[in-house]
């Protein structure tokens, strides 16, 4: 027996709701709209679209899974980010939209600078550093991280995306797998800078992901350190980093890089006007 559209969709919302889950009817939507292949619109103007009971059944597992506190992103294999959708999978960090300040602040800089070389540092399923590619096509892109799934994951995104041919994806540990360089023009980053004593009280769903994408150690400054510390060598003399911050970690982060010589150093607010990015230059000397 068949059951109409937003019947179906009603009994998601309330499902999800029953369950705790914040955003109950935006989750249904998308995860209904994902099983029937449409756009979220279309829950709505083909509502009273009779679904088939093998429809209804996906349509339940994945609430279930939902339920369990998995994210959307790994349920459809999806993430909206900037103004690209890229494939997520479990074991790989999901982008947020609040790393779009990050991104904003890599293209500010990149506007000012022709054929640069850039390095994203941690660059999961490829986010920031393909929609920079797409961005400046004329510009050399180093995409780095630690695991082999991300890059896999990464390089797939960059093919389906259509990125230059110059975007390069490297496995490895933060700089240690880029060619022989020191002229980078710009170091971008969205690192692991949740502290110790948050990790109990973050989200269900933040668990989810791998620990190891988003803990940066007691204090969440581990390879933030690191990033900063051995950047520098690997600046050109004008070079600069843009990197995403804990919201109460920016001014710590600021004396990091004012102790190692940075200079031009800035703290940019996201769209709830807290500290997320610092960008700073090189130091000449």
């Amino acid at each position: 027996m068949s059951r109409r559209l937003l019947d179906v969709l009603n009994m998601g919302t309330q499902f999800l709701a029953q369950h705790h889950i914040e955003q109950a009817r935006v989750d249904a939507e998308v995860l209904l709209s994902h099983v029937l292949g449409v756009e979220r619109i279309t829950l709505y103007t083909d509502h009273d679209r009779p679904l088939q009971s093998g429809e209804c059944a996906d349509y339940l597992a994945l609430l279930s899974r939902r339920a369990e506190r998995i994210p959307v992103q790994y349920l459809t294999e999806w993430a909206d980010f900037f103004c690209y959708r890229f494939t997520v999978r479990e074991g790989v960090f999901i982008p947020r939209r609040d790393t779009e300040v990050v991104l904003d602040a890599a293209m500010g800089i990149l506007k000012e600078r022709e054929e640069a070389v850039v390095v994203d540092l941690g660059t999961g399923c490829g986010n920031i550093a393909i929609s920079l590619s797409l961005q400046f096509p004329s510009s050399d892109v180093y995409a780095v991280d630690a695991s082999s799934l991300a890059i896999s994951l990464a390089r797939e995104n960059g093919a389906r995306l259509g990125a230059s041919e110059r975007l390069k994806f490297l496995e490895g540990d933060l700089f240690s797998p880029l060619p022989s360089l020191d002229s980078l023009d710009l170091i971008v980053s969205n690192p692991p800078y949740i502290e110790r004593s948050c990790l109990e009280s973050l989200p269900a769903e933040v668990k989810a992901e791998p620990l190891d994408t988003y803990y940066g150690g007691e204090d969440g400054l581990d390879l933030i350190r690191r990033i900063v510390a051995e950047g520098a060598q690997y600046l050109s003399s004008d070079g600069m980093i843009a990197m995403e911050v804990g919201y109460d970690q920016g001014e710590r982060v600021l004396r990091l890089m004012e102790h190692h010589g940075y200079t031009h150093r800035r703290l940019i607010p996201d769209l709830g006007e807290r500290g997320r990015v610092v960008t700073a230059r090189r130091s000449p000397h």
